[in-house]
């Protein structure tokens, strides 16, 4: 994967597969708890609030329904 990583790196496009890393991680702590949220609003804060850093581009209709879900 480091190989893969560092393709992802030099077209600007890394932060595609840190995202699906950390939902990976997410669905395996779904056991719930306050972790979880803390965790979940990291993800949305990170790669798809308004205001994201590494911001990855979702439909519209998605993006409504995690907006009102944050």
């Amino acid at each position: 994967m480091p190989y893969f990583l560092d393709f992802l790196s030099r077209h600007d496009q890394s932060h595609l597969l840190l995202f699906w890393l950390e939902v990976e991680v997410f669905e395996l702590a779904a056991g719930g708890g306050p972790s979880l949220v803390t965790q979940a609003t990291r993800i949305y804060d990170s790669y798809l609030g308004p205001d994201a850093p590494h911001r990855i581009e979702l439909p519209p209709t998605m993006l409504a329904f995690l907006h009102a879900e944050v």
